[in-house]
């Protein structure tokens, strides 16, 4: 099964769970990226908006204020932009989703899906990883998903080595 960045697999969680998103971002330098992702993905039609917070990836970490920034964003989204579900579209956004959700629900009495960018990603690949044990699906080898031939692949002369990781570390 083919694994696609984290910004596909959360619009494409969103859009099981509302008919629309809007997207979280640190900057508005990330908008114009992101959005060209999204409507590569051809859920364009879905984005209603962009809410930018202010903070680089690092100081989601460590900005004591981020949560709040992320929540009144979030809040400001359903509110104005009436979005029925949200995106944080940062990995570093992690850990917020569920005060986040829980803020929204408090404050305007309806719950609204928020999609974590680490988790959504983690959750696509192990719903992958199921449908392939318990349903024995996995990616088509036909046509365009045809993998190249043994001979192709020596000839591009990769993975002729066995592949190593990091340092060899031998205990005795």
């Amino acid at each position: 099964m083919k694994i696609n960045e984290p910004c596909q697999n959360c619009c494409e969680i969103a859009l099981r769970l509302a008919n629309n998103f809007s997207v979280i971002i640190g900057r508005w330098k990330w908008e114009d990226q992101m959005r060209e992702s999204i409507e590569s993905y051809g859920y364009g039609n879905h984005l209603r908006s962009f809410r930018a917070v202010g903070l680089t990836p690092p100081e989601f970490i460590t900005n004591p204020d981020a949560g709040q920034k992320i929540i009144d964003a979030s809040i400001a989204a359903v509110n104005e932009d009436h979005a029925e579900s949200i995106i944080l579209g940062c990995t570093l956004e992690t850990g917020f989703y569920l005060q986040v959700q829980n803020e929204i629900l408090a404050q305007t009495g309806s719950f609204v899906p928020v999609i974590d960018a680490s988790i959504g990603a983690l959750k696509t690949a192990e719903h992958a990883a199921s449908l392939k044990l318990k349903s024995s699906w996995k990616t088509s080898k036909l046509w365009g998903l045809e993998p190249p031939s043994e001979t192709e692949m020596a000839s591009f002369n990769i993975f002729q080595t066995p592949y190593e990781f990091g340092n060899l570390i031998v205990v005795e």
